[in-house]
């Protein structure tokens, strides 16, 4: 398993997102005019581009582990960090936790189980230490604050965001990612500043914004604005709007 750090000053900060269903990418991507669903190359052009943590969002559910475990021991074989999510951050028991990062992630990303099963993603940090475990918070707003929401967004669970935060922060993940569901998808707003900046001065760990990333603009302004440790983008990247590489050299040009 590759060796995984958290840190606020990383270099690069730039985390690209990668959806995948049924080994395939879901969408396809769109490189030079041509469109891709092989997840193997798409992440070798992303790592060639310069990412060194990519998130993959696996969407299939945990009973078919044994057509997408093999593949991801193929895509975490290729180098880097890879940030893992399951079946929208799911985990059955302790073995699914140990299955992901058995095939070479470098931390397994857990929401769903985060509110569903808290003594597991507790036990994967005992386990497996800080760094191997990232806390993914789905959110929608709230009244005045924010609520967590699981099972890909479609469930509320009337969890306070901030209290969620810190009470994951305090049991000991590596990182936080916190995605904001109203900016999600191809909206290319840029990041809500003030959820991030909510959740970083909530947080005691390094924050993954998420959400709105239309680009790489929008990176450097929640890194400066919000105080966010990294910035992750789907849609810029898949659609080919910018490359990895197009924005760690923005991002590098406005440090």
């Amino acid at each position: 398993m590759t060796g995984m750090r958290w840190s606020s000053d990383d270099h690069p900060y730039v985390v690209p997102c990668l959806d995948i269903r049924g080994g395939r990418a879901n969408p396809s991507a769109w490189h030079e005019g041509r469109a891709c669903d092989d997840p193997v190359e798409i992440l070798d052009r992303y790592r060639c581009q310069g990412a060194e943590k990519i998130f993959l969002d696996i969407q299939d559910g945990w009973r078919d582990d044994s057509r997408f475990l093999p593949l991801l021991r193929e895509l975490c074989s290729g180098g880097g960090s890879l940030l893992v999510s399951v079946d929208n951050g799911r985990a059955r028991d302790d073995h699914d936790v140990e299955a992901v990062l058995g095939a070479g992630a470098a931390a397994v990303a857990l929401s769903t189980a985060t509110v569903d099963s808290p003594d597991l993603v507790s036990r994967a940090v005992r386990r497996h230490g800080s760094a191997s475990v990232l806390a993914v918070m789905n959110c929608r707003r709230a009244g005045d604050g924010w609520q967590v929401h699981v099972d890909g967004g479609r469930r509320a669970t009337g969890i306070d965001a901030l209290s969620w935060v810190a009470a994951w922060s305090a049991a000991g993940v590596g990182a936080i990612l916190a995605n904001c569901l109203e900016r999600e998808g191809a909206t290319e707003q840029g990041y809500d500043i003030r959820f991030t900046r909510a959740v970083v001065d909530a947080a005691g760990v390094p924050v993954i914004a998420s959400g709105g990333c239309g680009e790489p603009a929008h990176m450097v302004s929640v890194r400066s604005r919000a105080g966010a440790a990294y910035a992750l983008a789907n849609t810029i990247f898949h659609r080919g709007i910018h490359s990895v590489s197009d924005a760690i050299r923005h991002c590098d040009g406005h440090r």
